[in-house]
């Protein structure tokens, strides 16, 4: 994910190339698949990376307080190329085919959440999943958590009962440590369960 997110601006204005996904993905797998000693192949599951959760205008901001690219630097960068939501959200695809991809050579599983997090209409993460600082290019767990229990059967069973409460609360005090943040997050007033539901409803309205 930081590959994807960040080193891929760092390599473009200190390298001047555009940073080759797959090698990456390949390195990765390569990786993993040195633990099928301990767990059998058809046992891993291998997680695509998540969408990128920035509006175009906090990106080259982000790129910055991550410390990938100096504000000098800002010039060298394409607004099309790297900074737009469509390519940076492509960017994201194509490595996740990356993975799939190996994870059928070796036998793996491959899931991800790239559909039930971003909005088919406008190719943007969704508010439910969005953090409340503009230039933060991580998800909140606690709703994604969520999605995971519902894609995973097996996840769900060894989650506790109080799981939703104890996610609330959790999100809520994490929330205390950003009072500057430039937005409230969803969650926070209709709760973690109804902003999952509004973001299904996204869906729903596409589907008809």
């Amino acid at each position: 994910s930081v590959d994807v997110h960040l080193s891929y601006y760092f390599t473009k204005v200190s390298k001047g190339v555009t940073l080759e996904l797959k090698p990456i993905a390949d390195a990765y797998l390569e990786f993993v698949n040195t633990l099928t000693d301990l767990v059998p192949p058809e046992q891993v599951t291998v997680v695509g990376i998540y969408a990128s959760p920035l509006d175009d205008e906090d990106v080259l901001q982000s790129v910055c307080k991550y410390g990938s690219v100096r504000e000098d630097q800002l010039h060298l960068l394409d607004q099309e190329e790297d900074v737009c939501n469509d390519a940076r959200q492509e960017r994201v695809r194509r490595y996740n085919r990356h993975l799939q991809e190996g994870c059928t050579r070796y036998g793996f599983q491959f899931d991800d959440l790239y559909d039930q997090m971003v909005d088919p209409i406008t190719n943007k993460m969704k508010p439910s999943f969005r953090d409340v600082a503009d230039k933060n290019i991580h998800v909140v767990w606690e709703t994604t958590i969520l999605l995971w229990l519902e894609q995973w059967p097996w996840y769900k069973e060894l989650a506790p009962a109080e799981l939703e409460e104890e996610l609330q609360k959790t999100l809520e005090e994490y929330l205390k440590t950003k009072p500057w943040a430039e937005r409230t997050h969803l969650a926070s007033t209709v709760g973690v369960l109804e902003a999952i539901d509004k973001a299904r409803g996204t869906e729903k309205e596409v589907l008809g």
